[in-house]
């Protein structure tokens, strides 16, 4: 059976006796921070409470990689949007980019291929 935020949280709120806003803002917030996580490769695995843990693969790393020196290749600055643009995307590889060097020194990729 699934649950739905909105049975979710007013059961959650009135059990430990907290507002229905601070519940479905730290909810919101857990989940946001995960989103982002798994979006931006933030992390080599992802604990997520009562799922399991996430492993990053090699392979998706390596077409993000590929994907973003593209993007960063093509884009021609035209405004100041441009300039912010390319900057995030240029830090998104450089993270991507020690995330697969941390993972290839700890051994990581070569126990998650098995």
């Amino acid at each position: 059976m699934l649950i739905k935020s909105k049975s979710l949280i007013p059961n959650v709120a009135k059990k430990l006796h907290l507002s229905e806003e601070l519940v479905e803002d730290v909810v919101y917030y857990y989940y946001k921070n995960i989103r982002t996580k798994i979006e931006t490769f933030g992390a080599e695995r992802i604990r997520i409470t009562g799922l399991g843990v996430l492993h990053i693969r090699k392979e998706k790393i390596e077409v993000s990689i590929t994907k973003l020196n593209s993007a960063l290749k093509s884009d021609k600055i035209k405004s100041f949007k441009h300039v912010i643009k390319r900057k995030k995307l240029e830090q998104a590889l450089e993270e991507q980019k020690i995330l697969i060097s941390k993972l290839t020194k700890n051994g990581s990729i070569n126990h998650l291929e098995k």
